[in-house]
């Protein structure tokens, strides 16, 4: 199955961040802020392409499963929910 947003939508995985320390200490997620992969983009989005680091609010995002694998389906930096796209190789 494909999934192809519509108009200003982005869909997300989001990236999952370390569950404890190296220490062994259980890290508490305290914020609605995530990081995520671009998986696809709605005709209408200018700010992200396919495979950008993007951080994102959960909070205005929808959630759905494909292929039993969980995805946020974002709008577009200007109507939202995303809120920074991360250049990983500066």
């Amino acid at each position: 199955m494909q999934f192809k947003p519509v108009r200003d939508r982005v869909l997300i995985k989001e990236i999952e961040g370390k569950k404890e320390s190296d220490g062994g200490i259980l890290l508490v997620k305290a914020e609605s802020t995530h990081r995520g992969v671009v998986m696809a983009v709605g005709p209408d989005v200018v700010s992200v392409k396919e495979n950008d680091v993007v951080y994102y609010e959960e909070k205005g995002c929808g959630v759905l499963e494909l292929n039993g694998v969980k995805f946020h389906v974002a709008r577009d930096i200007a109507e939202g929910s995303l809120i920074c796209v991360i250049d990983e190789e500066k």
